[in-house]
């Protein structure tokens, strides 16, 4: 566990980065409410029987599952990041799947962090 502070190296090379405004709305970027959220966040690797809540689904999908979905090599997904807040729920699977707590860009937000 690595805690996600303003900025983050990754093991595979890439950053994490809190921003303080964005229009993107891709899945490299997430919007976070402090209302929804427990600080701090953490940066953690998959681990087994992970499960998140994607936005605009209905109940829990296998961290394991979306890898196979998005054809993440297997090599890949050992070092892949997952964004958890301090209850250990996972709120972000950077570039993959935003969680049901990510916010509108025009919402009501306190986070934003962005993976590149």
């Amino acid at each position: 566990n690595c805690e996600l502070t303003d900025f983050l190296v990754l093991p595979n090379g890439r950053h994490i980065e809190r921003l303080e405004e964005s229009q993107e709305t891709s899945n490299y970027v997430t919007y976070l409410s402090l209302d929804e959220i427990k600080l701090p966040l953490f940066v953690r690797t998959c681990r087994p029987g992970d499960k998140m809540t994607i936005k605009n689904m209905e109940g829990h999908k296998k961290v394991s599952d979306i890898f196979t979905d998005e054809k993440i090599e297997l090599s890949e997904r050992r070092s892949w990041p997952v964004v958890v807040d301090s209850d250990n729920e996972i709120i972000w699977l950077p570039g993959l799947k935003k969680s049901h707590f990510d916010r509108k860009n025009s919402g009501k937000y306190d986070i934003i962090l962005k993976y590149y």
